[in-house]
């Protein structure tokens, strides 16, 4: 089944991915709350995103024990942009346009503030921890794990 948000996909994140050497992977959805699902795949981390009534953002890497880490990462992006750039997104929408605003959003988002989550730099971690909202897991369920498997050795 093809991705519903495929063309801003391509128009959007197709490029940050080009940039930044990460590999675009469009997956099967295999929940109907985890809707059109994809990632971006770097040397040591994936960023994977799926709709549900918002875009969702989980960050995971493998630590050296083996276990894999997850941080959702989605309020932090959110919170670097301006509250002029967050307005472009929110205002008078219907729900399929906002979820297409806010792929956009965080796409721009990631290119404008965070090059170097994207280029593999782990120093954003620091931050992340001291957001109000952050929310980190060490246990990763059996069908994550499949899903990082091929991507995080």
């Amino acid at each position: 089944m093809k991705n519903e948000y495929y063309d801003i996909i391509e128009e959007y994140y197709r490029p940050l991915a080009e940039e930044f050497g990460l590999k675009l992977v469009y997956l099967e959805e295999q929940d109907p709350r985890e809707g059109n699902p994809f990632l971006l795949v770097g040397k040591d981390f994936v960023i994977y995103f799926y709709t549900f009534d918002f875009v969702y953002m989980y960050y995971y890497e493998k630590n050296e024990n083996g276990d894999y880490h997850r941080r959702d990462i989605a309020n932090l992006i959110a919170l670097s942009c301006t509250n002029r750039e967050r307005a472009k997104v929110s205002r008078n929408l219907d729900d399929s346009k906002r979820i297409e605003r806010f792929l956009i959003l965080h796409a721009l988002t990631l290119q404008n503030y965070w090059k170097s989550l994207l280029m593999g730099d782990r120093h954003w971690i620091a931050e992340f921890k001291r957001c109000r909202w952050n929310s980190e897991r060490v246990e990763i369920d059996q069908d994550m794990i499949k899903i990082l498997k091929p991507y995080l050795h």
